[in-house]
């Protein structure tokens, strides 16, 4: 019975794929807990640019966003997954650019804006759009947008040392 020859992945494949899973968990990981620190960071700067900010209870409130982190990961989990696999993609094929990281923050944004809001599932289609919803988009981008920087910046500073032992170990140079 003939058997079909194995396909081989070069070492240079095998590299681009550990960085895509290693970049996506870190994503994974570390998007959901700062996403909802972002969340409550900007509860708190709405109430304060209202004036009814109480300091005892904002500092309450970022310390309950804390107890709340676990199930940041429930809301948080896909779209940091998403956001982590378009970084990593674009780091891998050399198209890097801190722009597309905003774009992919802001766009993950709109597309949990839209699931929660505009969705059957998460919301009434026929809602109108108005002011009150426009804020309410405009923080769903931030809450996706500030944890996409900083996970990029987390993974490309790890991601640069890690290169530069590797290289050092084996004695080559990129």
């Amino acid at each position: 019975m003939p058997t079909t020859p194995r396909r081989l992945v070069t070492p240079e494949q095998r590299q681009r794929e550990n960085r895509l899973i290693a970049t996506t968990l870190a994503f994974v990981a570390l998007g959901p807990p700062i996403g909802m620190l972002t969340m409550f960071s900007l509860s708190g700067a709405s109430e304060m640019l209202k004036g009814t900010l109480n300091p005892i209870v904002f500092v309450l409130d970022l310390g309950a966003a804390l107890l709340y982190a676990p199930w940041s990961y429930l809301f948080g989990a896909i779209p940091a997954g998403i956001a982590g696999a378009l970084v990593a993609y674009l780091s891998i094929s050399n198209r890097f650019s801190w722009w597309f990281v905003l774009l992919i923050g802001s766009a993950v944004g709109l597309l949990w804006f839209f699931q929660i809001f505009l969705f059957p599932l998460g919301g009434d289609p026929r809602m109108k759009f108005d002011l009150r919803l426009a804020q309410v988009a405009a923080a769903h981008i931030a809450i996706c947008m500030v944890p996409t920087i900083l996970c990029t910046a987390i993974v490309r500073h790890y991601e640069r040392k890690w290169c530069r032992t590797s290289e050092a170990e084996t004695g080559t140079a990129a």
